[in-house]
């Protein structure tokens, strides 16, 4: 049986941000709820993965709740997956 960590780290947002005017919004332990002019609305979250690994994920939330990006971040460390989220975010949304 496979074992789930919850492990509630804060993350480190991005200064593109503020360019972006983006808006996070804690929506659980692992997930933000992000929102900005002229962006669909998505939440970013990351989850553990394999081996002590961390994956983050984005969900595109217009509709039906989708995946449309994720990734296996490359240092096992809930901050480096939060990192990983934001960039995946960033090109699949905000690019």
């Amino acid at each position: 049986m496979e074992r789930r960590l919850s492990v509630k780290v804060r993350p480190i947002l991005p200064f593109w941000f503020r360019q972006r005017q983006i808006q996070a919004e804690p929506v659980g332990e692992n997930a933000l709820r992000l929102q900005g002019p002229n962006l669909p609305p998505c939440e970013v979250r990351i989850e553990p993965g394999e081996n002590g690994n961390w994956r983050g994920l984005v969900v595109r939330l217009d509709g039906e709740p989708q995946v449309i990006a994720s990734g296996t971040a490359v240092e096992p460390h809930p901050q480096s997956a939060w990192q990983l989220a934001f960039e995946l975010y960033r090109k699949s949304v905000v690019n």
